[in-house]
């Protein structure tokens, strides 16, 4: 049957009294409520009652094609930025003006802040290496020949524009950030990424989205490969630690602040640090972490052929 539910046609319409997105609406409530390790075809059916059991199998056949539809449900375009998002990014641009401050420039806001960029003109060589006209000074700060034309938009996450100041890298970033919170917002679906992801609508808006923002900054062959592959297995990698951590806090049935003051000798680190690791709201929280460290693989790429 090729593995996918998304490789089979979906069933005939029947007067069934479910539809398939109804039943995938009941499933990630339930994901949502219970979690990955108590959901089951049997607690599905319970939820939905007797009399819609059968559309439940008719309109899909296993658990595996039901975890399918739902991870990519949740992939699908959502809510502007919450504010968890905001601070961590308001965050993690503070921690870059300081360092910048340093070398005698100030840098402005991320792709959540809003606000323009202050820096000396650049070299040509290296903006070009970018993928990038030289940044000029009043151009940047909103008082020059590009004052005035207002935020570039490109291609978004599912076909959404994305808002950005121009840089790629901006664009990029407000496409993974976007799935990042969709993912953090419902932790069961890190566990099914390395499984269930890849073949659905929305994933394949996802990824085809980014591969153009790259395609235009000029990445192309083997380094267009290298890059989309960099990019997705760092929101991979992040959402699936994140969700493990979320996990073992839940299963403990305590609170994150005082699992980490109970958890923290046996983990091996100070009870501060691990309580701040593990609170969205901290700049050493999750969400603060991940836009730093996407800043960190997006500022180190370069569109190039790879020799």
């Amino acid at each position: 049957m090729l593995g996918s539910v998304w490789l089979r046609d979906e069933p005939e319409p029947t007067r069934a009294p479910l539809t398939r997105a109804e039943i995938v609406e009941t499933a990630i409530r339930l994901l949502d409520r219970d979690g990955l390790d108590r959901f089951s075809m049997r607690t599905m059916a319970a939820e939905l009652g007797t009399a819609a059991t059968s559309a439940l199998y008719w309109r899909i056949a296993t658990k595996d094609d039901l975890l399918e539809l739902v991870l990519d449900q949740i992939l699908a375009p959502n809510q502007p930025p919450t504010a968890d998002r905001a601070d961590a990014a308001d965050r993690a641009d503070a921690a870059d003006r300081a360092d910048a401050a340093d070398r005698g420039r100030v840098v402005g806001g991320g792709p959540a802040a809003g606000r323009g960029r202050v820096v000396s003109r650049e070299p040509a060589d290296r903006a070009e290496a970018a993928g990038r006209e030289p940044v000029d000074r009043a151009e940047a700060a909103g008082r020059g020949p590009a004052a005035g034309r207002g935020p570039v938009v490109g291609r978004g996450f599912a076909g959404q524009g994305v808002v950005g100041r121009g840089d790629w890298r901006d664009k990029v970033s407000e496409v993974m950030h976007a799935a990042y919170e969709a993912l953090s917002e419902h932790p069961w679906a890190a566990q099914l990424l390395p499984t269930h992801a890849g073949l659905g609508p929305n994933y394949q808006a996802l990824t085809e989205s980014v591969q153009q923002l790259l395609t235009d900054a000029r990445f192309k062959g083997t380094h267009l490969d290298a890059a989309m592959s960099a990019i997705f297995h760092y929101l991979i990698g992040s959402a699936v630690t994140d969700a493990a951590w979320r996990a073992v806090v839940r299963r403990s049935g305590l609170t994150e602040s005082t699992w980490a003051q109970k958890s923290a000798d046996r983990v091996g680190v100070d009870a501060t640090h691990l309580t701040a690791y593990l609170n969205p709201q901290s700049q050493a929280g999750p969400h603060a972490r991940f836009t730093t460290g996407l800043r960190l693989i997006l500022n180190t790429l370069r569109p190039r052929q790879l020799t």
